[in-house]
């Protein structure tokens, strides 16, 4: 039988000090596992959790492993605010944990030498990105900076500094003169920095999943994370559901496999850093395509909202997440399955990711459909109209016609009679694009 978390969380904390011969009694252990546990267990955090504590794990580098517990500590755009239980202990580095809020070191020597490994004194605002990593770091030096030394409380922060993430490979020579300048030699440089890219390249090791399917729901924790409407679960409206999509399609946009991973000096090896790489990209790549039907489906739904008595929770137009209660796809034509045209982004849309979240579920039955229907007219051309009515850059009639009148015909059909409190303005959406519906 498994231990509890809390438990897992002493035992971990445990092995670490031992590691680093520092003595710490039950009692002072028990307390600080619990005050991190109870930190990293906000009902907001679905993914930042001590879960992903235990994913670093096993390691025999105590300073890797207290990196491990402290490096997402502070996480204030998902807790709102300071870590709870550590409010008293936390608020006095800086008066709100936002970005530009100036950052203070309460007169701890400790602190202002972490601070310098993110290049920044007291005074300084709190960057962006980096807020969650600074404060992380100084909640390392309030919490543990009268047992751990020095030295090894600074690598500690090295770590927790290279997991800011999406930054280039010359971050890591920049943080070496600092380390420098605090009296660091250069072979234990070298050391600090391999060990801190290596963890880096750790806590974002879901990128380089060889599932797709669980890289994709891995990822799907985190929009509830980022977007808190959808922690409410059926009660999300179908505008806010739709601009989380939006939100996530333009950050995998942004990525890139060069942002994601890095190297430095030995780590990682060029090949096992190459392939890497490679599936990152790949994975980046569907998920994009996948996003891209999600977003051409809620588009369509948005559009339908907005011109029929406007927006309302996702479960009014798609039903409820729980299987076994009726759901809009129940009136649309059975899609063929598997889709060779439409390849993996196809089977996941069909088969659902791997895994489940609370708020969605894992199988995308009208998106598939309309990616289906609308392949060999030109995909791409749907998903980026349906961008630009999210975007405000097309009105919704105008987004609704630059559709086929005939997928039209039959998508209002089955809204027709999937929501009777619409009826009559969906005949009266029917006509004004020009459709007489069946229905």
């Amino acid at each position: 039988m498994e231990s509890s978390r809390v438990q897992k969380v002493i035992t971990v904390l445990k092995s670490a000090f031992d590691g680093l011969k520092v003595p710490v009694g039950d009692p002072a252990l028990e307390a600080l596992s619990v005050k991190i546990y109870g930190a990293m267990g906000h009902e907001s955090r679905l993914f930042h959790t001590v879960e992903h504590i235990f994913s670093f794990l096993p390691s025999d580098d105590p300073i890797y492993v207290l990196a491990a517990v402290f490096h997402d500590l502070v996480y204030s755009n998902v807790d709102h605010g300071w870590p709870r239980g550590l409010e008293g202990e936390l608020a006095g580095f800086a008066a709100e944990p936002t970005p530009s809020s100036a950052i203070r070191t309460k007169g701890l020597p400790l602190a202002a030498e972490a601070l310098s490994i993110f290049g920044l004194q007291e005074g300084d605002p709190l960057p962006s990105p980096g807020t969650n990593e600074v404060l992380s770091a100084l909640a390392l030096v309030q919490l543990v900076g009268g047992v751990l030394p020095r030295d090894e409380l600074l690598a500690v922060v090295v770590c927790i500094e290279a997991s800011i993430p999406f930054r280039t490979d010359d971050t890591y020579p920049i943080v070496g003169k600092r380390l420098k300048t605090l009296g660091f030699s250069a072979g234990a440089i070298s050391r600090q920095l391999e060990r801190a890219v290596a963890f880096a390249n750790k806590d974002v090791s879901d990128f380089r999943m060889k599932e797709t399917s669980a890289f994709l729901n891995n990822t799907w924790k985190l929009l509830p994370e980022l977007n808190p409407a959808l922690r409410l679960r059926e009660q999300f409206s179908v505008v806010e559901y739709a601009r989380s999509l939006l939100g996530m399609e333009a950050f995998f946009r942004f990525l890139s496999p060069e942002k994601i991973f890095h190297s430095y000096g030995s780590q990682p090896e060029p090949e096992i850093l190459r392939e890497w790489k490679e599936t990152s990209g790949q994975n980046l790549a569907t998920a994009i395509d996948y996003l891209g039907a999600k977003i051409l489906a809620i588009g369509f739904l948005e559009a339908v909202a907005r011109t029929t008595g406007g927006d309302g929770p996702v479960t009014l137009f798609m039903g409820d997440v729980d299987i076994g209660s009726e759901r809009f796809e129940y009136f649309l034509p059975p899609s063929p399955s598997p889709s060779v045209e439409l390849g993996l982004v196809g089977e996941i849309l069909c088969g659902g990711r791997k895994g489940s979240t609370r708020f969605d579920t894992n199988k995308s039955p009208l998106a598939y459909f309309l990616a289906l229907e609308l392949y060999s007219q030109g995909l791409a051309k749907y998903v980026s109209l349906s961008k630009d009515f999210m975007n405000a850059k097309l009105e919704p009639l105008d987004y609704l016609r630059a559709w086929p009148a005939a997928l039209m015909t039959t998508l209002l059909e089955a809204c027709y009679r999937f929501i009777p409190t619409r009826q009559a303005a969906l005949r009266a959406l029917g006509t004004s694009l020009g459709l007489a519906l069946a229905a």
